[in-house]
């Protein structure tokens, strides 16, 4: 897939030692996640390959990060036939716990009703009204300042509170058995 080839383009460098997949409609993608979510790939003992704050989701629909090792998308590349898979690159590593080891970054409460992701007009209003707050006095915000305007200004949800959020082939089963215990999941 097309993720797949931009890795193997970044070869002419060296192997990368991991492979980060952000979606442009998560707009609002902190870098203290990105950091945590790469750290857990780089130094979880065992070594695992795929590492996400996604899956199960505890985290703002919005602020996504996924890392996997090289060798690991390359093997997905390989070896996924379904275009789902194909498409969307990773469900091939998440959904294989047994064949991939899978690390997740939770949240330090439940964030996952909030929704910042850009997929409808009224998720553009209220990424827009955080922006227009955030953005001119810290333009380097994250996650947290964002959580602290919704608080002081929650009207702001109701925003996009009507947009209902697409479940992701294959999330709810991933979720379920992460939420029985894990192993079988593949969490660690």
């Amino acid at each position: 897939g097309r993720v797949a080839e931009a890795a193997r383009i970044s070869l002419a460098k060296g192997t990368p030692a991991a492979i980060v997949r952000l979606t442009a409609d998560c707009p609002l993608i902190d870098p203290e996640l990105i950091d945590a979510v790469v750290d857990c790939l780089a130094n979880s003992a065992p070594p695992i390959d795929y590492a996400s704050n996604a899956i199960p989701r505890c985290w703002p629909i919005g602020l996504d990060v996924e890392a996997m090792t090289f060798d690991a998308l390359m093997q997905a590349d390989l070896d996924a036939s379904d275009s789902y898979d194909r498409e969307h690159v990773t469900p091939f590593l998440y959904r294989q716990p047994d064949r991939f080891r899978i690390g997740h970054v939770p949240s330090p409460e439940p964030l996952s009703h909030h929704r910042w992701t850009l997929d409808e007009a009224a998720d553009f209003d209220l990424l827009s009204a955080i922006l227009t707050a955030l953005y001119p006095t810290n333009p380097n915000f994250g996650y947290r300042d964002v959580l602290n305007l919704l608080a002081r200004r929650p009207d702001l949800n109701s925003l996009n509170a009507r947009v209902a959020q697409k479940i992701r082939r294959f999330e709810d089963i991933v979720d379920k058995a992460l939420a029985r215990g894990g192993d079988d999941a593949g969490s660690r």
